[in-house]
């Protein structure tokens, strides 16, 4: 029979453990999926406002093009056809009437295209052979040999004898961020080049863009902590500079859109992935020590006008807040799966006493009472405040039974020695097994312990309103020792209890003849971290405590005090269901 018992536990605990196991890989990705919706959820609304942008972006394009070619045309009007004739001064007044950021004027000089006039001196002497990997230079050549353009699609904007360059930084000025453009009819031997700064698209960026949206989401979803729209090229091959400068093209730089505060040495992997896959992905990362619940997001446009560089979407959510959520839900499961066992375990000590027992067909009361009395030990055994109550109420309880070799063996363990005074006996075996060693525990130490019962025979009080009554009664009990024994005039030193039960309401009352209790203090008696003993190793936790755990009941206790004696008086409801039959 006992390697029958020892079987199905095991088999219960591994089944448990295997149900925990499952219970919890199944609930995180639940957990991280759905955070990953609601990640989507962002994700398409920054895809729809860079569609915005893109769309708000070409028609800017396209009316600065259209702007950029007619001050081309005046300028070609005002200047003479030979670039020798020009001169610099004539380029500061055209810029300044034309409300231009510059004009430059391009020629051209064996295989490259240079900067030979403007009202910029920085322009001059620039060279334009490797810009874009030679694609401006494809178009300035074809301007000045062709005077039009074959439009590679996405960079630039056509117009006749016209070609406009997509926003970018300046080669010769890294601070300068303009849209440029470039004319020439065959009338003049240079290429014309009017420029103007970006300002009012990076206004709308700043307030009504992409940046907005970023901004808006981080700060409405609380489970988003960075999101960033990141230039792939940039991510996976680092940024590319400007001539000697060092300083990064506009249209090189890493971060798009966004502050991309949470950055990885996992992200260029995991970008390339999305990219191969052509689909979003989701990792788990680790960044200083905190997980982080990172996706990554292909948009399906290109970075500007920059044909080669993909835009990534990545976004940064808090994994604690999956973290927390698992956490309760596996206390809860593990609760769950506690109180299974207890009920498997407890049926198949049932099934074994019945099976190996056959005339005890029926537990009587007192028995009951005991086998919760032993697991009340051991659930409340890391409550130091509260144990010895426990210890002792089973070694009164142990006694009731006539376990005597139990009996002593806890008495052992609580240094308690064989009493010799009558045994207690109220209807209440925790009850009465507190009081055995609290009267034992008064013999010792001199003091008169006195109890009177009526009526206490009708109950039959459920465990919990018991085991928290207990509590409650032993807390008061050695407060009670506490003040007669720190009181060197009372003699004798006497503790009183009664107990009563009547029109449905138990009243204990436990009175000592200790020192009497001040007005100030009996206000703060029942505070947590209240004591009067801190001196002596009060915590202020056990009336507290005890006032707290009765309330759970709808009970009540409350203490008054007056020269001869002060007196707790605990009363606790009593339902019908907990009233014997007569």
């Amino acid at each position: 029979m006992k390697i029958i018992r020892i079987s199905f536990i095991l088999a219960l605990v591994a089944a448990l453990s295997v149900i925990n196991l499952l219970y919890f890989f199944n609930t995180r990705e639940t957990l991280i999926r759905n955070q990953t919706n609601k990640v989507e959820v962002v994700i398409d609304t920054i895809v729809s406002s860079i569609e915005s942008d893109k769309k708000a972006e070409k028609y800017f394009n396209d009316f600065m093009a259209d702007e950029l070619r007619t001050a081309a045309i005046a300028i070609q009007n005002a200047l003479p056809p030979d670039i020798e004739d020009v001169e610099s001064d004539e380029l500061v007044r055209l810029a300044k009437e034309l409300e231009l950021q510059g004009i430059t004027l391009f020629t051209q000089q064996g295989d490259d295209v240079v900067g030979t006039k403007s009202n910029l001196p920085e322009q001059i002497g620039l060279s334009t052979k490797l810009w874009a990997e030679g694609m401006w230079y494809q178009m300035f050549h074809q301007l000045l040999t062709e005077h039009e353009v074959t439009l590679i699609p996405g960079f630039g904007e056509k117009r006749k004898n016209f070609w406009s360059g997509p926003i970018d930084t300046s080669s010769a000025n890294p601070n300068m961020v303009s849209k440029w453009g470039y004319y020439n009819d065959g009338t003049t031997n240079y290429l014309i080049n009017p420029f103007m700064d970006d300002e009012s698209i990076s206004l709308y960026k700043e307030h009504a863009g992409v940046n907005k949206t970023i901004d808006d989401a981080e700060n409405r979803e609380d489970f988003v902590l960075d999101v960033s729209v990141v230039n792939s090229t940039a991510l996976i091959e680092g940024e590319r500079t400007t001539r000697d400068t060092g300083i990064v093209w506009l249209s090189d730089k890493l971060k798009v859109y966004g502050d991309y505060r949470y950055q990885s040495l996992d992200d260029r992997k995991h970008v390339l992935e999305a990219l191969g896959k052509d689909d979003s992905i989701r990792e788990i990362v680790k960044i200083k020590d905190e997980a982080i619940l990172k996706q990554y997001h292909p948009v399906p446009f290109k970075n500007g006008d920059n044909l080669d560089d993909e835009l990534v979407i990545i976004v940064a959510s808090d994994y604690s807040l999956i973290q927390k959520e698992l956490n309760e839900q596996l206390i809860q499961q593990l609760i769950a799966s506690s109180i299974v066992f207890i009920i498997a375990f407890g049926g198949l000590y049932m099934l074994v006493r019945l099976i190996t027992r056959r005339e005890r067909t029926i537990f009587n009361v007192q028995e009951i009472y005991t086998e919760h009395i032993q697991s009340l030990f051991k659930t409340v055994r890391e409550q130091r405040h509260d144990a010895n109550h426990h210890l002792y109420t089973i070694a009164g309880l142990m006694k009731i039974e006539a376990y005597e070799e139990l009996t002593r063996y806890v008495e052992t363990l609580v240094n308690l020695e064989e009493p010799t005074r009558a045994l207690v006996d109220v209807n209440i075996p925790a009850f009465s097994g507190l009081l055995q060693s609290k009267l034992t525990e008064s013999g010792e130490k001199g003091i008169e312990f006195e109890y009177h019962f009526e009526h206490m025979e009708h109950l039959d009080l459920k465990l919990e309103k018991i085991t928290d009554l207990v509590r409650a009664c032993g807390n008061v009990i050695d407060n009670a020792f506490h003040a007669v024994l720190d009181n060197p005039i009372t003699k004798p030193k006497k503790i009183v209890i009664y107990g009563l039960y009547k029109n449905k309401e138990l009243t204990i009352s436990i009175q000592n003849n200790g020192a009497p209790i001040s007005s100030d203090e009996l206000s703060k008696i029942f505070s947590f971290g209240y004591t009067s003993r801190k001196n002596k190793g009060g915590s202020g936790i056990g009336l507290a405590s005890s006032k707290k755990s009765l309330e759970r009941h709808g009970g009540t206790i409350s203490v008054n005090s007056d020269p001869e004696f002060t007196r707790f008086i605990i009363k606790m409801p009593v339902s019908n269901k907990e009233i014997l039959e007569s």
